[in-house]
């Protein structure tokens, strides 16, 4: 039975990594006094995001096994949801969010305890993460930076499942495309650094990045054409660019090398037809995309592996592609910790290549810089996350989190 001025426990389902790390974030920071992730089966109540596909079907599985559990749905379209006992509407404001979970809290006391009947997994159970990819994830960030706890709630399976990973898990499949599958490398093997590195020379990206400069020089729009088709029309003023292909093709282009010149570039005044029923988006967006599908989990060309690199101010991780990890490394790396790249997977006990991922969007975008004090070329010591560490973290994060929510 919970206490008077205990937190309510909370499951978490129907999620992406973005929004369950925000949600993780707020619940560790100005929520933490009216409610608290679920580790383990004692929630009593679950949020879902009514706006992810099939989520009215993964309530329903949900309500079938905890009956009694309140459910809060979070959408973007105002009105009632026949099948949750709260609605919230989208963007969330945290003061919003902190009031409802106050009166759900105070609800939920004034009810009598009902007693269900828990249902134990059988004791040789041995899940894996890849075993449940696709059923939604709750996090639990624990002061021990190394290890985070992480309840399953399995949706096939009539259980609930408590696993302990290192860092915040991340599903392979949904990043592969974005950091490939490569184990963490000996940074004292010369053969296995080299093999890091990429050049975008005959890339897509190293075009568009060209036609980039040129137009902001010319302050002319740029045409890039692949031999005589329009692909991108960059409109410097403006900081967008308008693209004739879809994401999916983009994605598949950027693994390609194209023959000498069969990539064009060309300043025009009147745009071709082609591009008149385009797509358009911010430049920064597109080459963050650009950049983390070319390299894929390495790092360009003209990077030495012993510098210090720090952040020059947070990027809008809301509008650029996801990439695992992101928001904790940005938290590390802005204001004051110029850190190797080493250092900073080892710090945070994360995989190297999402941080090779991170660092070269965020060098294509211009927010990367090298730390040239003097004081920053002395040996740098390693890293370990404290419990105060973590807090200093996790205050950055909830800062930015604070400017995205409200």
């Amino acid at each position: 039975m919970m206490g008077n001025s205990e937190p309510i426990k909370i499951d978490l389902i129907g999620f992406n990594q973005r929004m369950l790390d925000t949600l993780v974030m707020v619940m560790k920071g100005p929520a933490k006094d009216v409610c608290q992730l679920s580790v383990d089966d004692s929630a009593v109540a679950v949020i879902i995001d009514w706006d992810a596909v099939g989520a009215q079907e993964l309530l329903r599985k949900y309500r079938s096994k905890n009956p009694e559990r309140f459910a809060i749905a979070l959408s973007v379209k105002e009105g009632n949801i026949e099948s949750a006992d709260e609605v919230m509407i989208k963007p969330i404001k945290i003061p919003e969010f902190c009031a409802t979970m106050k009166r759900v809290s105070d609800h939920l006391r004034s009810q009598p305890e009902k007693s269900v009947q828990r249902i134990s997994p059988p004791p040789m159970l041995q899940p894996t993460l890849a075993a449940v990819n696709d059923s939604p994830i709750e996090l639990a960030i624990t002061p021990e930076p190394e290890v985070q706890k992480v309840h399953v709630l399995a949706q096939d399976l009539d259980m609930s499942i408590t696993m302990e990973l290192k860092a915040f898990p991340t599903h392979t499949e949904e990043f592969k495309a974005v950091c490939g599958e490569a184990e963490d490398i000996d940074f004292e093997n010369q053969a296995q650094v080299s093999g890091l590195f990429v050049s975008m020379d005959n890339r897509l990206l190293g075009t568009v990045l060209q036609a980039k400069t040129e137009a902001l020089h010319q302050q002319k729009p740029m045409l890039i054409r692949l031999k005589s088709v329009p692909l991108f029309l960059l409109l410097p003023q403006q900081q967008t660019i308008k693209s004739t292909i879809k994401d999916d093709m983009l994605q598949r282009f950027c693994g390609k090398e194209f023959p000498t010149d069969s990539l064009q570039i060309e300043p025009v005044t009147l745009p071709p037809p082609e591009m008149d029923n385009a797509s358009s988006e911010a430049i920064e967006s597109l080459l963050w995309k650009l950049s983390a599908w070319s390299y894929c989990g390495k790092l360009p060309s003209s990077i030495k592996l012993q510098d210090r690199v720090f952040l020059r101010h947070w990027p809008n991780l809301t509008r650029l592609l996801e990439l695992p990890d992101a928001m904790r490394i940005s938290a590390l790396l802005v204001e004051e910790h110029p850190m190797t790249l080493q250092g900073i997977a080892e710090a945070l006990a994360i995989p190297q290549r999402h941080v090779f991922a991170y660092f070269s969007a965020a060098h294509t975008i211009g927010l990367m810089g090298e730390a040239k004090r003097k004081s920053d070329l002395l040996i740098e010591q390693p890293v370990k996350l404290t419990e105060q560490n973590n807090r200093k973290l996790l205050g950055r994060m909830m800062g930015h989190l604070r400017r995205y929510l409200s």
